[in-house]
């Protein structure tokens, strides 16, 4: 839920001013993702940045670290404030650094300067982490470091991470060069049962591991390469020690697997200095150390990755490496960003270890993003970290490792590093996508947006030939998983928030269409009830960011037990949309508001042509599917459109082919530019800002209401939900959607003359018996407003007894994306009015990346 930036600039002369402007702005954009508490670390001198021997003989000069409660404005303040003070020199050139910055969303630790990233290893800052995720070993992981001697300073998962980074760090250099003498070497191992504790003495000969073959007679047995030696009757205890060479001897099965838990110390040869080995084996720098090289940046970043569990994403910064960065990544989203400052050779560069942008003294700046939005004003092209994946920047270069794929039981990984190869991809977006333009707000942007969102969204997949010809849908990703869901013994929507609501509105159409049961998850309640999910399932994971931490989780249940995994998100190289099966992808564009708006329409419209894919194919079904797809054409302009712009948006999609997207309008006149904004708006989107208006008024008469009710029934019982939470979101008014065939079981106690409640009546299947709800609301006085379909005012809201809303009518299964539409406007204008802030309400963040 939080959001890190970094960015490194080789041999590119840049003031210290311009980097903090960078990471400054790189902070803005990923201010969405968490917005209570930010900072950034940036180095101190270009001196130390440029020379690594400096950097090595001087200590006392470490990163400077920024940390601030409050958005990142606050911090933009607090930094120039200390920069005044210190008398830092914002003109001073850096041909080489490297800075990271974070914006948070608090879940360990309160929102505090404290609390805030970048978290340091110490006062030194010899190591310093920003991190997004959540560690959920973290306080094993912290009670292993207070017993070395380590103090904490903050309550936050996150500062386990630089302090257990430093412990390898110092532990792996005071072993260095040891190895070469000989050297006496005390092996020292405790059991749980019996409370004995035996160790040998052994002389060493320049070899550990016959040491420890002479040692390890009797019960004990060698494990793999780091010597885990076990005693198989005395229970699960264990002692491990870093060799020379690596062996592959038969493994102990009542030993910890992960090479954890194992109670037991390790004296290093020499001078006796200690190791926990059951906690931290040092097994990735064992032979580097052996051989007397100080341990490298990637190696102790990777021992560090190996007892880390749970979700997250890393970048690490030392001045011990001065002008490196290494960004790491399991559960959360991360993104490399690559701009060469010479001759562009192309984007489809590839490459493998230390052999991408490396030794050619080549002048570039590499940026490292928790996704695209901070990103794509410097550059296009751009690299989607994977999983387990080890990025090191360094000298202009970049270096891959990947754990291989084996992961045990807590999610620890067994296995070696491996490299990667891989090419850069280039990022279709535009920097005009995530500005706000001449909106005020980015949710007001969005919600105007929603024409250009639902066009691109079908772009290419409804075919429509002609009045008396045939019309179809056409969905590339899920072609050749048509058959095997048509077949599916149940279809499972599982998502959270939004997307659950998206996928309920779009649950009665694929049941009619397709004859196949239709059941609804929210994704964390499937996994604390561990539900049922089967091989002959069909789950489809809804995600507008394709991150969400509990849909994940449930992606990972729902393939372990076999079933056809399908996703939709917003979000190309999301996690959901790299480990389904077969998936669509919304393109309703980049969304920056908290609330979601035009990806919520974007989804249901997907799913509504998912419907049609899976049976609407069928003789019984073409009437309905042709009526469905017209509608489908038509929605753009019954949102926001003129009708003199429907045949354009008809043309889009006929034949398949995606034309480029119409030019902006020119800008107007810097003189006059309050003018031209009103009267754009009026020309071009008349009849959504005459519902503007009506929403606004109606605001006004609900600001000072603490309480809000929706009612909705058939396909508008999504829609009931949704607006009720916009409205809870944004405006921070409780709200509440309701099943209107429920009003009798509860909530018509709660109806009087004060308390506003709206009822979404329009015309379909349940408009008779949404008649009779407002007839017992109105004889209970009610305080009503009524949604409905144009000319049916007088038939809903007799002797205009309440305040009655009018939207167009369409087809029954599309009627919520019209629908949504006056409540998203009204929990916007609330919220304004309110004087809460739009685009980040209180406590919440975009994307929900952890539990």
């Amino acid at each position: 839920m939080c959001g890190i930036f970094a960015y490194l600039n080789f041999k590119v002369n840049r003031e210290r001013r311009y980097i903090l402007q960078v990471l400054f702005n790189g902070l803005r954009r990923l201010e969405y993702r968490g917005y209570d508490s930010a900072g950034i670390a940036i180095d101190s001198s270009s001196q130390c940045c440029s020379d690594g021997e400096f950097a090595l003989a001087h200590p006392l000069l470490p990163p400077l670290v920024f940390r601030q409660e409050g958005n990142i404005e606050s911090l933009v303040k607090s930094v120039y404030k200390e920069v005044g003070k210190i008398n830092l020199n914002l003109e001073e050139l850096f041909s080489t650094h490297a800075g990271i910055a974070h914006t948070r969303w608090a879940t360990h630790g309160e929102p505090a300067p404290r609390n805030s990233h970048p978290q340091t290893s110490g006062p030194e800052n010899e190591f310093l982490v920003v991190h997004n995720g959540v560690i959920t070993n973290y306080e094993v992981l912290k009670e292993t470091l207070l017993r070395h001697g380590f103090t904490f300073e903050s309550e936050t998962d996150t500062e386990v991470i630089p302090k257990l980074a430093k412990f390898v760090y110092d532990k792996a250099n005071e072993a260095a060069g040891r190895f070469s003498d000989d050297v006496h070497c005390e092996i020292w191992c405790g059991w749980k049962e019996g409370g004995g504790v035996g160790g040998k003495d052994v002389e060493v000969d320049k070899n550990v591991t016959d040491a420890v073959r002479m040692w390890s007679e009797g019960p004990q047995k060698l494990l793999c390469d780091n010597f885990v030696i076990g005693d198989s009757k005395n229970g699960d205890v264990a002692a491990e020690i870093a060799t020379l060479n690596p062996l592959c001897c038969s493994s102990v099965p009542n030993v910890d697997k992960h090479g954890r838990n194992c109670n037991s110390e390790f004296i290093m040869p020499s001078l006796g200095s200690k190791l926990v080995l059951g906690d931290f084996s040092l097994k990735y720098i064992s032979n580097h150390v052996a051989d007397g090289q100080v341990v490298t940046f990637s190696q102790v970043v990777l021992e560090v990755m190996r007892h880390l569990e749970g979700a997250y994403a890393l970048i690490f910064k030392s001045p011990h490496y001065p002008n490196e960065l290494i960004a790491c990544k399991r559960g959360s989203p991360l993104l490399l960003g690559v701009k060469e400052l010479t001759e562009n050779k192309g984007n489809g560069s590839a490459f493998e270890d230390e052999k991408f942008l490396s030794k050619d003294d080549k002048p570039k700046e590499l940026f490292l993003s928790s996704d695209a939005n901070a990103v794509v004003e410097h550059t296009k092209k751009v690299l989607v970290i994977e999983d387990g994946e080890v990025v090191h920047l360094k000298d202009g270069g970049a270096s891959i490792l990947k754990f291989d794929s084996n992961v045990g039981e807590n999610g620890a990984f067994l296995s070696r590093t491996c490299s990667v190869r891989r090419a850069l991809s280039v990022l279709e977006m535009e920097v005009e996508q995530i500005n706000k333009g001449h909106y005020e707000h980015y949710m007001q942007k969005e919600i105007h947006e929603q024409p250009e969102s639902l066009t691109t969204t079908m772009r290419g997949r409804l075919i429509r030939l002609g009045a008396n010809k045939s019309k179809s849908v056409l969905l590339g990703g899920l072609k050749d998983h048509l058959k095997t869901i048509r077949r599916s013994r149940r279809v499972v929507f599982i998502g959270c928030g939004t997307s659950y609501n998206a996928a309920l509105a779009a649950r009665p159409i694929l049941e009619e269409l397709s004859g196949v049961p239709v059941t609804m998850e929210i994704a964390s309640d499937l996994l604390d009830r561990e539900g049922p999910i089967y091989r002959e399932d069909t789950a489809i994971f809804v995600s507008q960011s394709g991150e969400t931490a509990d849909t994940l989780l449930a992606l990972e249940y729902a393939l372990e037990n076999g079933a056809l995994c399908v996703g939709i998100t917003n979000t190309v190289g999301s996690a959901i949309a790299r480990n389904t099966h077969c998936g669509v992808h919304i393109n309703a564009g980049a969304e920056i508001g908290v609330a979601s708006t035009k990806a919520y329409t974007s989804q249901i419209v997907v799913m509504v042509m998912l419907a049609l894919a899976i049976g609407g194919d069928t003789i019984s079904n073409q009437a309905r599917t042709e009526a469905i797809i017209d509608g489908l054409f038509d929605l753009p302009s019954l949102q926001l459109r003129s009708p003199r712009e429907l045949v354009d948006c008809h043309k889009l999609s006929w034949n398949g082919v995606t034309p480029p997207p119409p030019p902006p309008p020119p800008p107007p006149p810097q003189a006059s530019m309050a003018k031209k904004k009103r009267n754009y708006n009026l020309q071009d989107s008349r009849d959504v800002l005459k519902l503007d208006q009506e929403m606004k008024d109606l605001a006004k008469l609900l600001i000072a209401e603490q309480s809000l009710l929706v009612f909705g029934r058939g396909y508008n019982y999504a829609t009931a939900l949704e607006g009720a939470l916009k409205v809870k979101e944004v405006a921070l008014m409780h709200s509440e959607g309701i099943l209107a065939g429920e009003m009798k079981h509860g909530p018509l106690a709660l109806v009087d003359e004060n308390l506003p409640i709206l009822v979404v009546a329009t015309r379909d299947a349940c408009f008779s018996k949404q008649q009779s709800v407002i007839q017992q609301l109105h004889a209970r006085r009610g305080r009503l407003i009524v949604m409905c379909s144009k000319g049916d005012a007088s038939s809903v809201c007799p002797n205009e007894s309440c305040r009655v809303i009018e939207v167009p009518q369409v087809e029954d299964c599309l009627q919520p994306v019209i629908n949504i539409v006056p409540l998203q406007l009204l929990a916007y204008h609330l919220t304004v009015l309110r004087g809460f802030n739009v685009d980040q309400p209180r406590n919440l963040a975009k994307s929900v990346t952890t539990q």
